[in-house]
């Protein structure tokens, strides 16, 4: 778990995107394979999603001493997240919205937004930091084609900034990590393909 109590930069999600700060892991369980996950449900208010849940639970994470992670007074940090249950139907919705990419879907009387679908195409203000939904938001691996079990590696730089030595780097470490996959951000788009091509270069699987 990485964490940072106190982000620098303007355009930290804490300050453009006050709606994710507020979040609840919403516990899943595979019926098929018994494997146990989490979905975010993210929202300015989640008291409504609270009210339609079996079981509640608030879990508390110490993060690692650092002057980072710190508190003012120099106490170890602590994140704290509830993690909720809701009625199988509920979840079932919740599943038909994901598989069938549908933008949106209501559980009770909440509605829900598929967060895939805020993307400057169908929310541009939101996507932008602009506006902030008043909806709750839902993220999963699964709208991103990504197994529960991965270990997810993220770098959100522009793609002119990874040069080959940096790309080289990340293959290492994937190399090192079987079950790890290297999200990057897809601007410019042009140069997904490339990015691409290059890391099959070094030696890393497509997919990954």
């Amino acid at each position: 778990l990485a964490y940072m109590r106190d982000p620098f930069f303007i355009g930290a999600p804490r300050h453009m995107f006050p709606h994710m700060s507020a979040r609840i892991l919403l516990a899943i369980t595979d019926t098929t394979s018994g494997n146990k996950f989490h979905w975010i449900l993210s929202g300015v208010d989640l008291d409504s999603v609270k009210e339609l849940a079996t079981s509640i639970e608030e879990k508390t994470q110490k993060a690692l001493p650092g002057v980072t992670t710190d508190t003012p007074s120099g106490e170890v940090g602590e994140v704290k997240t509830t993690v909720i249950e809701l009625p199988v139907a509920m979840v079932n919705t919740l599943q038909a919205m994901i598989t069938g990419s549908q933008p949106q879907c209501t559980i009770g009387n909440v509605l829900v937004q598929n967060g895939l679908t805020t993307n400057q195409v169908t929310n541009n203000k939101a996507a932008t930091g602009e506006e902030v939904p008043r909806c709750v938001v839902l993220s999963a691996r699964a709208q991103y084609g990504l197994p529960e079990d991965a270990i997810v590696y993220c770098n959100f730089n522009q793609l002119y900034k990874i040069e080959p030595a940096t790309l080289d780097m990340w293959v290492q470490i994937l190399k090192q990590v079987p079950n790890g996959v290297l999200g990057l951000l897809r601007f410019p788009a042009v140069g997904e393909t490339n990015i691409s091509q290059a890391a099959t270069a070094f030696g890393l699987p497509a997919g990954r």
